[in-house]
């Protein structure tokens, strides 16, 4: 971290400390801070930190639970990344690293993503066994279109589920709402949509008619809002329905983790996150 980032986080520590013993990260249910959802940060905001690093600045905001992105692994802190480093279900050392800094600081990874998967089962089973191993509910992935044989079989024996996640109008397989729909149509229920609607608004998309239409089939959702198609916004600041989006989780009774996924600003990106956090308590306040 740089001087200025250290400080900022120190002092997002201190006040995330009163957040977490004041409000906790509850689960499902209809109170709480969060409408009853588990709330994670997805950890790409975090891309210009080390995971252990990543893992203490989710603590200090209140919040213990990870949707870890599989890249997060090979970055080295100050913005510095070596892509020769293999993600954490391949990477034995790292991740024991990565395992004792979830176990100092209380922080569970929920969800693992986005994960690709492809037709070679036995190259799945491996990510699925080091998923269940490491207490992981659910992948965000982008699988290939010959890989769901495989996958039918793998969500069923693990009881682990798979959610496809969006990545926007450049996303030529699953950009499209109705691309999404069409990939798990008859899928085994565990098998569905990780929904990350600020790409869908990207797109030109409806993040609520994505919602509506896959129903059931969210497995997990990533909140973000935007001001345009590659400028991201504080949660409630920009142009994106939030609590329109939030209705809608609640009317598809979505029982998933709610991952706030936070881009913008990776070199200190705590103070933007802890009022992301601060406006989602209000929305969800709001609606009773």
């Amino acid at each position: 971290m740089t001087d200025l980032t250290r400080r900022s986080f120190v002092k997002t520590s201190v006040l995330g400390g009163v957040s977490a013993l004041a409000l906790g990260n509850c689960g499902s249910g209809t109170k709480g801070p969060y409408g009853g959802y588990t709330m994670a940060l997805a950890t790409y905001g975090f891309r210009n930190f080390t995971g252990p690093e990543a893992v203490a600045m989710t603590k200090s905001v209140g919040i213990t639970a990870m949707d870890l992105w599989p890249g997060l692994a090979g970055r080295l802190g100050g913005g510095k990344a070596d892509k020769k480093i293999k993600p954490y279900h391949l990477n034995p050392q790292v991740w024991g690293e990565m395992k004792q800094a979830l176990n100092q600081h209380g922080v569970k990874v929920l969800a693992y993503g986005v994960q690709r998967f492809s037709a070679d089962h036995e190259a799945n089973r491996q990510i699925f066994q080091w998923a269940k191993d490491n207490g992981i509910q659910a992948f965000g992935a982008q699988p290939s279109p010959d890989s769901f044989d495989s996958l039918e079989k793998l969500v069923e024996e693990y009881q682990i589920d798979v959610g496809i996640h969006n990545h926007g109008a450049n996303d030529k397989l699953y950009g499209k709402i109705s691309q999404v729909v069409a990939a798990v149509k008859d899928k085994h229920p565990r098998i569905g949509a990780t929904v990350d609607l600020g790409h869908f608004w990207r797109g030109g998309e409806d993040p609520v008619e994505a919602l509506e239409a896959l129903g059931d089939r969210v497995l997990g959702a990533h909140l973000k809002d935007q001001v345009g198609e590659h400028e991201q916004a504080i949660l409630g600041e920009g142009k994106m329905d939030l609590p329109g989006i939030l209705r809608t989780l609640k009317k598809i009774n979505y029982q998933g983790v709610l991952g706030l996924e936070y881009e913008d600003n990776p070199d200190d990106p705590l103070p933007h996150i802890a009022k992301c956090l601060e406006n989602l308590r209000a929305m969800f306040a709001e609606m009773g």
